[in-house]
């Protein structure tokens, strides 16, 4: 009869697998679930995302249907337009998020801050880019910093799928794209943030955002 193999697991590893355990609806019984619609509340599970906090510009504009969320500028000059919702009780162990999402012709951002553009951990689409279109990024103290990037050119219409977890307690990003992991990422700069927020800066187009989403935090 054949010994059993042993194999060791290593600390990478391990949080590898706690996040994905987190990513397929693991969570305890803390846990806060948002399976959300913004304004149809009538199918069973779903909950209101609720209205966020918006920063728009003199020509910038979001608007909400039963089916998805649009955020964008009618202008003829690059405007930064943003919104947030702020997760109460601020999470203190993982956010995780799923949205899926239309970029638009120029760039569009999703992610976690602090109620500010000043701090947070994000995903980027940089359309304009020729074939670098996807990247991770943090902003700590309003400064930039690419923390990891996909030699991919995405297209603008094109609906894609991102989720994202944040694993505070382990300092660890990670982001799917389609269901494929694309960024795995371990930073620890920031510890606080507790909004999730949509951000589209371009020249008179929008970033779409389908319902539902998927926010969870603990």
């Amino acid at each position: 009869m054949p010994s059993p193999v042993s194999k060791t697991i290593s600390l990478e590893e391990v949080k590898v697998n706690l996040g994905s355990n987190w990513r397929n609806n693991y969570f305890t019984q803390n846990a806060r679930f948002l399976f959300a619609n913004v304004i149809d509340t009538s199918q069973n599970g779903f909950k209101a995302l609720g209205t966020p906090t918006t920063s728009l510009s003199a020509n910038g504009y979001y608007k909400q249907s039963v089916a998805y969320m649009e955020l964008g500028n009618t202008g003829t000059s690059d405007e930064d337009n943003w919104i947030a919702w702020q997760l109460d009780p601020a999470p203190a162990k993982h956010i995780y998020i799923k949205f899926k999402v239309a970029p638009g012709a120029k760039w569009c951002f999703l992610g976690f801050n602090d109620g500010t553009l000043n701090n947070s951990y994000h995903v980027v689409f940089d359309i304009p880019a020729s074939a670098n279109d996807f990247l991770l990024q943090k902003c700590v103290g309003g400064s930039s910093t690419t923390l990891a990037s996909e030699g991919v050119d995405l297209s603008s219409t094109t609906y894609y799928t991102i989720e994202m977890l944040w694993d505070i307690e382990n300092g660890r990003l990670m982001v799917w794209r389609d269901g494929n992991l694309t960024f795995n990422i371990e930073d620890t700069d920031l510890t606080t943030l507790s909004y999730v927020f949509l951000r589209n800066y371009s020249t008179g187009s929008n970033s779409k955002f389908l319902l539902p989403v998927v926010v969870t935090w603990e």
